[in-house]
């Protein structure tokens, strides 16, 4: 619980600074930094001209100063560097999947790859259609219950969909879920990282009919994030295609 506060609350600070550096061009530690050495500057030459402190102390308070915002500095650089070497690692253990058109001339084949550097923990495979709103309806599991969250996919890994292709033909052929002449559905992929963090994939595909009552699957764009923020009921697919 205290992790999710200090997270959240440096999330914050992140989007508070991108803010700061946006509107006043210089970073947000620099500017403290800058605001603390002209104050404190002529702080100390204010107190020389009223004789409050004498030259020799002066002299010695300005060097402590200046060493105190260069210790302030030093902490901004350590603290940058430490932001640089997470997103490193977080790099490092992030997985991505990306669902991609099969082979060329077969009916209902897709490709499912881990294109990131960690492995996909607990994979839900899922497909739906996408209604007048931009949103989701219709949505169906494409494994069947016992390889629901079962499946692991490691860097660089690939799936095939042999075992989803009935369940695909089913949803988007004709007399299947959706009886329209063409439409957009999305073959979505929730997984988590070793670390538990909660992300999705997910492919648009535009469907158009073909002879024999068959179906051509058109790619139109993919998306991936993660879904810490907010459910992924809220994701109005359609809009990308804006």
């Amino acid at each position: 619980m205290k992790e999710n506060i200090f997270k959240k609350a440096n999330d914050r600070f992140e989007k508070f600074k991108k803010w700061w550096k946006n509107y006043f061009i210089i970073d947000f530690f620099d500017s403290v930094n800058l605001l603390l050495f002209i104050t404190g500057t002529y702080l100390l030459v204010w107190m020389l001209q009223n004789s409050i402190i004498k030259i020799p102390d002066f002299a010695t308070a300005e060097i402590l100063f200046l060493t105190f915002i260069a210790i302030l500095q030093y902490t901004k650089e350590t603290y940058w560097l430490k932001q640089v070497q997470q997103k490193q690692l977080d790099h490092e253990r992030t997985p991505i999947i990306v669902i991609s058109k099969g082979n060329k001339g077969e009916y209902a084949s897709f490709k499912i790859k881990n294109i990131g550097k960690g492995p996909a923990i607990n994979v839900e495979l899922r497909i739906s259609s996408i209604n007048k709103n931009g949103g989701f309806s219709n949505l169906m599991d494409l494994a069947d219950d016992s390889m629901r969250h079962s499946l692991n996919l490691f860097a660089g890994e690939e799936i095939s969909t042999e075992q989803f292709r009935e369940r695909l033909r089913e949803y988007t052929g004709p007399g299947g879920s959706n009886n329209i002449e063409d439409y957009v559905f999305a073959i979505i992929a929730t997984y988590e990282s070793v670390t538990r963090d909660p992300f999705y994939s997910m492919s648009l595909f535009k469907v158009m009919p073909l002879p024999s009552d068959k179906r051509e699957y058109i790619l139109k764009t993919t998306k991936f994030a993660d879904y810490k923020k907010g459910s992924l009921s809220k994701v109005k697919p359609l809009d990308w295609l804006k």
